[in-house]
């Protein structure tokens, strides 16, 4: 902390302490701040390292909040949301078809599997689902749990209640597949 001392009219001396180094320190560039008594006074180095200490503490608390919000508008929309339905939810494992040697079927992602007891329907845009619920229901079911209808999804399908920042990315990657 750095401390101004100065004199008031009647010779009251008045100290101002301020957290923060004052940009000048020699009394030629501010001859009305006279080193001493009637001047500054230079902050302990415990002091100082306190200080420092604080503002790398509050920096990297304040790019620790940025830093999410920085990431996901760089990955964009449709990356995050292939991350959270490919990485997160894995909604592959029930949507996709298998193929003979019991492996998802890269040329039928997410269309659904009309033959599994529950069938799994096809979530992508062209699927049956989709032209019922369009986005706005997607989203809906993502955000709340229930669809359009108010129904929520039947087991095995688990109950989501997506962020609607994640739940839009989920539906701006669905929109993507054909």
């Amino acid at each position: 902390m750095v401390s101004i001392v100065t004199e008031a009219p009647g010779g009251a001396v008045e100290t101002v302490g301020l957290p923060y180094p004052l940009p000048f320190t020699k009394e030629r560039e501010a001859p009305h701040l006279r080193p001493g008594a009637a001047g500054l006074r230079r902050p302990s180095l415990a002091g100082t390292i306190e200080s420092m200490g604080r503002i790398v503490c509050v920096s990297f608390w304040i790019c620790g909040l940025a830093l999410p919000a920085d990431l996901a508008r760089a990955q964009g929309l449709v990356e995050r949301g292939k991350t959270l339905v490919d990485e997160v939810a894995r909604c592959g494992d029930c949507h996709t078809p298998k193929d003979a040697g019991g492996r998802p079927d890269p040329t039928k992602t997410l269309k659904g599997v009309p033959k599994a007891k529950p069938p799994a329907p096809d979530i992508t845009a062209s699927g049956r689902l989709w032209a019922t619920w369009k986005e706005d229901g997607f989203y809906h079911f993502l955000v709340t749990g229930a669809g359009p209808s108010g129904q929520t999804a039947k087991h095995p399908m688990p109950f989501y209640k997506l962020r609607p920042d994640d739940a839009e990315a989920v539906v701006a990657y669905l929109k993507t597949l054909k």
